[in-house]
């Protein structure tokens, strides 16, 4: 999973250039970009997965944004 994720960073509109010069909040770890310790996840397949899983699943109806966000922080 770190390569699918690390590998999407450079093409990424939101995290090419903290991934190639990581200042303020975030770090490099393990070849993954952490903002205040949250793992970014750049566009690509797993992001959607992970928001189908929490938003668009049938069994988690989509209940907002602040709702759906903490579903994904919690797992």
């Amino acid at each position: 999973m770190i390569d699918q994720i690390s590998s999407q960073y450079a093409g990424d509109p939101d995290f090419a250039a903290p991934y190639a010069n990581p200042t303020g909040y975030y770090r490099i770890m393990e070849r993954c970009i952490f903002k205040d310790h949250v793992l970014c996840v750049p566009m690509c397949p797993l992001r959607h997965t992970i928001l189908h899983d929490h938003q668009d699943a049938a069994v988690s109806i989509h209940r907002g944004f602040a709702k759906t966000l903490l579903s994904i922080r919690r797992s």
